[in-house]
């Protein structure tokens, strides 16, 4: 596996919660920095929180070009971050995870979410009858309902 690889799989996943109002934002949080900006620590998730709603329109990054729209909580109101409509070369050619739903630091605050999968095997889906051996149990991406990096 890759070194890009390796790293990506030692992330931790955290819920995240808005920093105003306590609401879970998203229970598939990720460390990430800003890449046009490496010294910018932001949280990042894969898919559309339905906790978030989109704030006017689109505008300009200002460390690039990318096409970013602040997303606010839909509990309170309050801006937590922001979605990248439309990524630049310049980001798009770096090494990048794929998130494009980012929260900023300051406006959240991020729970890691611990899991010990072998200790939650009822939890695993079950397509048959089959028993999973240890290594489909620390790889798997369901426990009890969250998505979460096991070990």
């Amino acid at each position: 596996m890759t070194q890009l690889g390796n790293e990506y799989e030692r992330k931790q996943v955290y819920q995240i919660r808005c920093g105003h109002c306590q609401s879970a934002l998203t229970n598939r949080g990720m460390n990430a920095v800003l890449l046009s900006d490496r010294s910018v620590q932001l949280f990042s998730t894969d898919l559309v929180p339905n906790t978030l709603g989109f704030v006017q329109g689109d505008y300009s990054a200002a460390s690039c070009t990318c096409r970013v729209r602040d997303t606010a909580c839909l509990n309170c109101g309050n801006v937590v971050g922001y979605h990248v409509n439309v990524p630049c070369k310049v980001c798009l050619s770096q090494p990048n995870n794929g998130h494009y739903w980012m929260f900023r630091s300051a406006d959240i605050k991020p729970y890691q979410i611990f899991a010990h999968c072998k200790h939650y095997t009822n939890f695993l889906p079950k397509k048959s009858n089959k028993k999973y051996s240890e290594w489909e149990v620390r790889r798997s991406p369901v426990i009890m309902g969250l998505r979460a990096w096991c070990w």
